[in-house]
């Protein structure tokens, strides 16, 4: 690949001695270049994001941090994984965009504004849809993309070709109609080009039906999963003033 389609101020041996650092460890990424101080929940999630082919499911309350784990794990993907490819999929791409990419850019500026880690931001940016690589010439193979899972065709949501493919899939209750969608994404993972053990998905949301792909992942297919339950009242990150809020509200 020819240095001039990267970013100007890219650098391969600066890039390299960070991608060694982190490539393998999300947790170590998540404290040290985002300054993040994770939840046990948090921490198991990065850990089990580190597997070989995980395939991780998240039933979670609200408030447990569930949002701004998967936020730090897109970054960390992007950002020390070269020409990594990742999408996120909800029901549209505005509620990617209110919750998940705000987080993203949230825990960014707080990797921009380290005095170690400013250079690797610089060589990202976020524009519209998507994260990645300040190189026109290089978004298409390098960068994170946010998608609506409400398509009519479900096949539009193919093709992630990389030799890192990851996914997350938001509100994943609300495709319990949706199959096509699934399978779809399920056979993306199958697209890690030459590189086994990269292509790793998470499916996140709150158990709103009993039916349904993100369903079964808990119960009739958990064995293909890593599952967690974020129970909202056992997490650090919600108050007992939080749980009466909510209480009201649902």
């Amino acid at each position: 690949m020819l240095v001039n389609l990267y970013p100007n101020n890219f650098s391969f041996d600066s890039f390299l001695n960070i991608s060694d650092l982190f490539h393998d460890d999300c947790l170590l990424f998540a404290e040290e270049v985002c300054g993040m101080k994770p939840n046990p929940d948090q921490i198991s999630l990065f850990r089990d994001i580190e597997q070989p082919d995980a395939k991780v499911t998240i039933r979670s309350g609200v408030g447990t941090g569930k949002t701004g784990a998967m936020a730090v794990i897109a970054l960390w993907w992007e950002m020390v994984h070269r020409e990594s490819k990742a999408k996120a999929v909800s029901l549209s791409c505005s509620v990617l965009k209110k919750n998940l990419f705000a987080e993203m850019k949230k825990w960014y500026a707080r990797i921009a504004l380290n005095p170690s880690f400013e250079l690797l931001a610089s060589w990202f940016e976020f524009t519209g849809d998507e994260f990645s690589i300040k190189s026109r010439k290089m978004k298409e193979n390098w960068g994170f993309h946010l998608d609506s899972a409400f398509r009519t065709d479900a096949q539009k949501l193919a093709g992630l070709h990389s030799e890192y493919v990851l996914q997350i899939i938001e509100e994943a209750s609300l495709l319990a109609k949706r199959q096509d969608v699934c399978d779809t994404m399920e056979g993306n993972l199958t697209e890690s080009e030459g590189n086994p053990g990269w292509a790793r998905q998470i499916m996140a949301g709150n158990p709103s039906v009993n039916y349904g792909p993100f369903y079964d992942s808990h119960h009739t297919k958990k064995d293909n999963y890593i599952a967690h339950h974020w129970n909202s009242e056992e997490s650090k990150n919600v108050t007992k003033k939080d749980i009466k809020k909510f209480e009201k509200q649902f």
